[in-house]
């Protein structure tokens, strides 16, 4: 009986410890909260297509403007002589300025196909700012175009630039002239041959495969 009462006296005590563990058991797990995983950074949208569409945009815009306004200098050049006379400007520089200007059979199908260019270049960058696969591959067309058309377009305009009869400056006028063009030429592929680098670089195809993606998942 002896034995039976400290069995049962130690069954107890066993069963009173496993009491205690069940009822600090909660508490003690209340207190260790498992680790919460920190949240995914922040992404930020790439700022280069609102930087190279603003800038597309502008270029074109300047584009624009420079076509139609050599078109119009052409224009009233041509067919309002007397009507500049009447502002002071000499028979002898209207006629010298129309020598030194390329045939009209060339100045006008060249300023076409700028114009052409230009408005490819100004949808390619609205695009662009909207983050449209499109943009990308309009601009990275004109790029490609613009390049080697400009160069032949300025190699023809230095032909007829120099069999022109000279100015009354001299050939140092002419020369001044064909320098200042070649100047601005180069200045002008600045940005076509940045966006054709550009647009060449593996991180900005792959930016563009998503923006391509994203568009077709939306549209299904």
């Amino acid at each position: 009986m002896a034995g039976v009462d400290e069995m049962s006296g130690a069954d107890r005590m066993n069963e009173g410890e496993t009491y205690g563990r069940e009822a600090q058991g909660p508490e003690q797990s209340a207190s260790f909260t498992p680790p919460t995983q920190a949240p995914p950074p922040l992404v930020r949208a790439s700022v280069w297509p609102t930087v190279v569409g603003i800038i597309g945009i502008i270029y074109a815009s300047l584009g624009l403007f420079g076509t139609f306004c050599g078109l119009a200098f052409l224009f009233i050049l041509l067919s309002y002589a007397d009507w500049l006379e009447s502002f002071g400007i000499s028979e002898q520089w209207m006629q010298e300025m129309q020598a030194s200007m390329s045939p009209v059979s060339w100045t006008v199908p060249a300023s076409l196909v700028g114009l052409a260019l230009v408005i490819l270049l100004f949808v390619g960058a609205v695009r662009l700012l909207r983050r449209q696969a499109s943009g990308a591959r309009l601009c990275a067309l004109w790029s490609w175009i613009i390049i080697p058309w400009t160069i032949i377009a300025t190699v023809i305009t230095l032909v007829f630039h120099f069999n022109a009869p000279a100015p009354s400056g001299g050939p140092g006028e002419q020369i001044v002239g064909a320098i200042a063009g070649v100047i601005g030429t180069v200045i002008g592929l600045v940005f076509p041959v940045f966006v054709v680098i550009w647009f060449s670089r593996p991180t900005i195809k792959s930016q563009v495969a998503q923006w391509r993606r994203r568009s077709d998942e939306s549209a299904l």
